[in-house]
């Protein structure tokens, strides 16, 4: 998982992750790359890092990245993806960490949405997964 260290703050300041406090971390943070907003993580179990998106559902995540106004059917897609996973479209899919299947439907059914079943590589989809789990991909 990419795990962002530095974002700007609402005023453009870049703001490292050390600097995000409990009292602090309700604050608008923005990526330095392309703006869009991202959210502190200050948990317990893993590094400090800023969050990206907040997608939390198959409506949120599709949306996001499969929009009307890239001339996608949104909600048809939406609606596949839900089919094939067997998840509600707008029921939380969970954390990664905790629920990877559900995750690993989901990437198989918007891989499957995209480019139909004859080229889909099931074990590039693992593959990347498991690089993920492992740390392998991090901002540097």
């Amino acid at each position: 998982m990419i795990q962002f260290h530095n974002a700007k703050d609402i005023n453009g300041h870049v703001v490292h992750i050390n600097e995000v406090t409990k009292d602090n971390r309700a604050e608008h943070y923005y990526c330095l790359g392309c703006g869009g907003e991202m959210s502190p993580v200050l948990g317990d179990k893993r590094e400090h890092h800023y969050h990206k998106y907040r997608l939390y559902t198959i409506r949120d995540i599709v949306s996001r990245w499969a929009p009307e106004a890239d001339h996608n059917d949104t909600a048809a897609y939406i609606a596949n993806v839900s089919k094939l996973t067997g998840i509600d479209p707008d029921e939380p899919i969970g954390i990664p960490l905790e629920s990877p299947a559900r995750w690993m439907m989901l990437g198989a059914a918007m891989a499957v949405q995209e480019n139909g079943t004859t080229v889909f590589d099931y074990f590039a989809m693992l593959r990347g997964w498991d690089a993920c789990e492992r740390g392998k991909w991090k901002e540097e």
